[in-house]
């Protein structure tokens, strides 16, 4: 039977001293996130069908203790798991120190609705990549990815615990109500990011899934792969290297349809090429963006130094209460400032971006499908004095004479567009607007990969899951 579910992850550093294992007590944060879901996911008109919620918790190894009384080696994934990949004795007994704790802290009157998993490691590959592994970002992408593999066959929607869903009811309508029999295989939604000038990716921090989904069976074979290829690759398991969204979930959105590809040299492996893979905007699976605040932080970065920027702390009804920070401002400047004007030859060579739609069409699209009235109020409580400059940015207000041109774009995006452009680059603002090290190198902000000359621009956005299949079948034959 096809039940409703929300699944989210969190992981736990684990480190020793020399008279104990410790772990950091920040999940215990992310309870009032889980509430929140819990609150805005109950029983009412339009949430018929209430989902429970599946919390999955991966415990890693911290960094290692230093000091001159107490200098303890890092924890070892062999001290937290047993080689089978359950968690062992220490494991177990964090795991029931976390679940008990956050049982105690959720609301009442939810019975039935939630529960604590704690995660087993899956394969003996996965374990030997684990081993060694330093990246927060990849532990937190594989247990993402296990959420969607593993519930196969359900209506799965996963987020990040502290996504801020600002409009629940049609959320569940576009995602646990959408019928297969009117939509096909496009019942999935998924979002989107822009993590840098010209390149809009999906984001995987919010994704439905559907009970009819070919996302799961093709996200299990590319991270079994990886595993299988990767399992001793001592450069992909570094602290700044998210490998698993970066191959595994990166390469299945291209397998289903949803994404394009590049390739260009590899810096961190000569003579090889790295692909990378914006998101083919304009398809319809991508449709999650209205009902949540994207905001875009990448913390789990442990060895990129983070950008400083002025607090924000606000406090807005959007309808539900909502904090807004400084992280929250950046991201919606990221998302509006800085057009990617491509259409001429000489900027295309420059940014190396020469694939369908990787205009105007894509960053117009990607527009018009944010909440935009939502986006306004905020930018409203930060910057309420600024107006935009009038006749500014007028050139996509022409509705589109031939079947791919620049859609029209939405007025109260075009709006905030010139109200950012408008805004003073001092005081809380300064390093928020205009100008950025994303426009000299685009892609740097989300991959850490040299530019190269010798880009190899390749059309993408065409499935090749019949083939994957095919392929797949013929070797488990063998």
């Amino acid at each position: 039977m096809n039940i409703n579910i929300i699944t989210s992850c969190l992981y736990v550093t684990v480190k020793k001293t020399r008279d104990a294992y410790t772990f950091n007590d920040g999940i215990f944060k992310e309870v009032e996130n889980l509430n929140k879901i819990l609150v805005h996911t109950r029983d009412s008109e339009i949430i018929t069908k209430p989902p429970v919620l599946h919390l999955y918790v991966i415990l890693i190894p911290g960094e290692k203790v230093n000091n001159t009384l107490n200098d303890t080696p890092r924890v070892n994934i062999n001290e937290l798991y047993e080689t089978t990949g359950a968690p062992n004795k220490i494991g177990k007994l964090l795991h029931g120190i976390l679940e008990r704790t956050i049982d105690s802290k959720l609301i009442p009157n939810i019975p039935g609705r939630f529960q604590y998993k704690a995660y087993s490691i899956q394969s003996e590959n996965e374990y030997a990549f684990m081993d060694g592994l330093e990246s927060a970002g990849s532990f937190l992408d594989i247990v993402k990815a296990y959420t969607i593999i593993s519930n196969r066959g359900q209506n799965n929607l996963h987020m990040d615990s502290n996504t801020d869903i600002i409009d629940k009811n049609n959320l569940y309508l576009n995602t646990f109500e959408r019928r297969a029999e009117e939509l096909g295989l496009n019942c999935d939604n998924y979002g989107l990011s822009r993590c840098s000038t010209v390149y809009i990716a999906f984001h995987n921090k919010i994704l439905y899934v559907h009970n009819n989904s070919i996302l799961p069976e093709v996200l299990g074979w590319n991270l079994n792969d990886f595993f299988k290829l990767n399992k001793n690759n001592a450069a992909l398991k570094r602290a700044n290297v998210n490998a698993i969204y970066d191959y595994v979930w990166c390469n299945t959105t291209y397998d289903i349809a949803c994404t394009h590809m590049v390739e260009t040299p590899d810096s961190r492996n000569p003579g090889k090429m790295f692909k990378f893979y914006p998101a083919a905007v304009l398809d319809p699976r991508y449709g999650l963006n209205k009902y949540y605040i994207t905001v875009q932080r990448e913390s789990w970065r442990i060895g990129r130094e983070m950008e400083t920027l002025t607090p924000i702390n606000l406090t807005l009804y959007l309808p539900d209460k909502t904090r807004i920070n400084e992280w929250s401002i950046r991201s919606l400047f990221r998302i509006y400032k800085n057009f990617p004007d491509l259409e001429d030859v000489e900027t295309q060579r420059i940014y190396h971006m020469l694939y369908p739609n990787s205009d105007s069409i894509d960053y117009v699209t990607f527009l018009n499908k944010q909440p935009n009235e939502t986006n306004m109020e905020i930018l409203k409580a930060v910057a309420p004095t600024v107006v935009g400059v009038s006749g500014c940015y007028n050139q996509f207000t022409t509705p589109p004479v031939k079947e791919f041109d620049t859609p029209v774009i939405d007025p109260v995006a075009n709006d905030i567009r010139c109200r950012i452009a408008n805004l003073p680059k001092t005081g809380m603002f300064q390093g928020m607007v205009g100008g950025g090290p994303e426009e000299l190198n685009p892609l740097y902000e989300s991959y850490d990969y040299e530019l190269d000359s010798s880009w190899k621009p390749i059309v993408g956005g065409k499935s090749r899951k019949q083939r994957k299949k095919k392929e797949k079948r013929k070797t488990r034959s063998n």
